[in-house]
């Protein structure tokens, strides 16, 4: 126990490490970024079990606000650090320390238990967190031409937006929601359509979920995870990740309840989807059927297709 607090020490010394004011030594810079990294690296990996191990005390949301807390702030303070001293290599050697750590603590603490409404939170907060980011970019940008009629800090500019970019695509890999366009069936059409076709979680039927009727639903399996879609806005196919159970008929519910043992499950390949790949399959089976009008499931070509879109 002592050594994984000392770990967890080490992770906070490297923050404060890159606070030293800057050396007139270049050299002394880069050690200083070189040492901060070191202390991160084995903190971090030697400690990240304990920090997850802390959510039994004191629940789901300290695990958030730890994200929060060490994730955005560290980075926030990178960013204004090259807003403040762009011609710096000290300073631009914080913010690239301060992403790389940030990326850890924000996308690396994610958990294969981690609930849906976790993923969704984060989520959203990362689509606030790049959307403030680059509005806020452009804000100066706009000042600083228009008001104060001053040169650009490039640097600035650069690094905000590359953030603000990269944060928009991580709320897209959070996101427990997809969305189809195209696809004229109804809800109860695609479920006579695809139900003899086997899925990780069993043979479609339909329900209610919460207050959406007509739902073509997949699941629950006994863990309580469960795929549900129903049509939105002009036609669109909604397809969601949930964990909810309380959000279905209770008789329903328990008449569909799947198990590796059962006929219209097809097993997965080497190992489970987790839940963002798991609601990413299904989406991908219902562009397949849109696109070549086949009902199909196919985990491989799905994680083929996402390793072509990377």
């Amino acid at each position: 126990m002592a050594m994984k607090l000392l770990n967890l020490l080490m992770w906070l010394l490297s923050y404060f490490v890159l606070l030293i004011p800057k050396a007139h030594n270049e050299i002394a810079s880069y050690v200083l970024v070189g040492v901060s990294v070191f202390l991160f690296m084995v903190g971090y990996i030697n400690s990240r079990e304990l920090v997850l191990n802390f959510k039994k005390y004191f629940g789901h949301g300290f695990i958030y606000i730890f994200r929060l807390l060490f994730g955005f702030i560290p980075l926030l303070y990178g960013i204004y650090r090259i807003y403040a001293y762009s011609d710096s290599f000290h300073n631009m050697g914080i913010y690239c320390v301060f992403l790389i750590e940030s990326i850890a603590i924000l996308v690396g603490l994610d958990e294969k238990d981690e609930r849906v409404c976790e993923y969704r939170l984060l989520g959203y907060t990362f689509s606030v967190f790049s959307t403030a980011l680059f509005l806020l970019t452009i804000g100066y940008i706009i000042y600083t031409v228009n008001l104060r009629d001053d040169e650009l800090n490039i640097s600035f500019i650069f690094f905000s937006l590359f953030t603000a970019f990269f944060y928009a695509i991580s709320s897209l890999k959070h996101n427990v929601i997809r969305k189809i366009w195209g696809i004229r069936e109804s809800t109860t059409e695609l479920c006579k359509k695809f139900e003899k076709t086997r899925t990780q979680l069993g043979a479609p039927w339909i329900g209610q979920v919460k207050n959406k009727k007509n739902c073509i639903i997949y699941g629950p399996d006994t863990n309580g995870i469960y795929i549900y879609a129903f049509k939105g806005f002009l036609g669109r196919l909604i397809i969601c990740l949930e964990d909810n159970t309380s959000l279905l008929d209770e008789f329903m519910m328990v008449q569909h309840v799947v198990d590796s043992d059962d006929p219209n499950v097809n097993p997965t390949p080497n190992k489970k989807l987790d839940k963002l790949d798991l609601v990413g399959c299904y989406a991908y089976m219902f562009k397949i059927y849109k696109k070549e009008g086949k009902c199909s499931w196919s985990v491989k070509k799905y994680i083929r297709h996402e390793r072509m879109k990377d």
